[in-house]
């Protein structure tokens, strides 16, 4: 592994800590702080589509400058939590929000990109295996350190400890040197619609969707959810999440790398599919830890092998077109998620929105993933 792959996995690290604590924590201090579930939950909504729209606008930035996309969203993500401790109204409160939009819009957005120039081919999916790896240590850590950090000292001295961990983390990015890589010159939105037409790629992303869907929804309301059931340390859930899956993602891409990308990724989106609709019967004695296994393994095997099967099928000057699509692909799962679930969730219960969530995740998904690799026999 060269040393340009170590400084971005471990820049990586934090800046994942502020993206999962971006998701998990802010709803919860908003309803703490007198603002509605509605509210709250409609942050995470516009966290997520900010970053949907940023994304079409600065795609060209990270075609071109993959090291400085990644220095600044690393920043955006360090400042942003400070900005939350003295934010006090709905206004600036969404700015913040927007600002964490903009990280999560580049971010993993260049990683994936950075990581795929670098990689050959025979690697490429084991090395997108260990980013999910690092993504997945930070979703284990943070979550219960949050928890330990707000009952100890409260909110904002977390807010002030996330700032300083991300300033920390920048530093690995600034002694990068740029990749070697394609660039294409031109309107933006004539290269997107370029990737949107072959029907080979369209399908992974509407895959990447569903995906999306299900994560957003486990992120933003298990810990609702969890707290109505009387469950106040909904930590120990993204724990086991977390844990089932840190090793799966460098296991999924290994496998997919030798066996080929089709193979691993149905299975994977199955099993995620499952492992949500389970989460319906948190309230069943030792489901919830079933639950947590179940959707930690599906989602890191998911995302790690979509990835780089559509880096596979995509040309090399189109690859920071394609990875933007990915990424808002999952992020409008991911706003989409938030917002529908929480309005389905007024007209029936929890535990029955988890349950059609994952079935359609199951059903859908792997059928968009077989369309694809006929697609791809096709044209083979």
């Amino acid at each position: 592994m060269s040393v340009r792959i170590v400084l971005v996995l471990i820049a990586s690290f934090t800046a994942f800590v502020n993206l999962h604590l971006g998701f998990i924590v802010v709803p919860a201090y908003l309803i703490e702080a007198g603002f509605s579930e509605v509210f709250a939950a409609g942050q995470n909504t516009i966290f997520a589509g900010s970053a949907v729209a940023l994304r079409f606008l600065f795609t060209p930035l990270v075609d071109r400058y993959r090291k400085w996309s990644l220095v600044l969203a690393s920043f955006a993500f360090a400042i942003a939590p400070l900005g939350l401790v003295w934010a006090e109204t709905a206004a600036t409160i969404t700015a913040i929000r927007i600002l964490q939009g903009f990280a999560l819009a580049l971010y993993p957005f260049s990683a994936n990109t950075f990581l795929a120039d670098v990689s050959p081919t025979e690697q490429r999916g084991t090395n997108l295996g260990f980013l999910r790896m690092v993504i997945i240590l930070a979703l284990i850590i943070s979550p219960p350190f949050a928890v330990w950090a707000i009952g100890s000292y409260g909110y904002q001295a977390l807010f002030i400890t996330l700032t300083l961990i991300g300033l920390v983390g920048l530093s690995p990015l600034l002694l990068l040197r740029e990749p070697e890589h394609q660039h294409t010159r031109g309107n933006p939105v004539r290269l997107f619609k370029e990737v949107l037409k072959d029907r080979s790629i369209t399908p992974l992303l509407y895959a990447t969707v569903l995906v999306g869907v299900a994560y957003g929804i486990i992120l933003t309301f298990v810990p609702i959810y969890s707290l109505q059931l009387g469950v106040e340390n909904y930590g120990v859930f993204f724990t086991v999440f977390a844990a089932s899956g840190i090793l799966v993602g460098i296991l999924a891409g290994r496998l997919s790398d030798r066996h080929g990308r089709a193979r691993v990724a149905k299975p994977a989106v199955a099993v995620f599919g499952l492992g949500t609709a389970i989460v319906g019967l948190l309230a069943v004695d030792r489901v919830i830890w079933l639950s947590a296994v179940f959707a930690g393994i599906g989602y890191a095997a998911s995302v790690t092998v979509l990835v780089a099967w559509i880096i596979d099928i995509t040309q090399d000057r189109l690859r920071a077109t394609t990875l933007s699509l990915y990424d808002n692909s999952l992020d409008v799962g991911i706003t989409v998620g938030a917002f529908v679930f929480g309005v389905f969730v007024l007209m029936i219960a929890y535990s029955w929105g988890f349950v059609v969530t994952g079935l359609t995740v199951f059903l859908l998904g792997v059928a968009f993933l077989n369309y694809s690799e006929r697609r791809q026999a096709e044209t083979d």
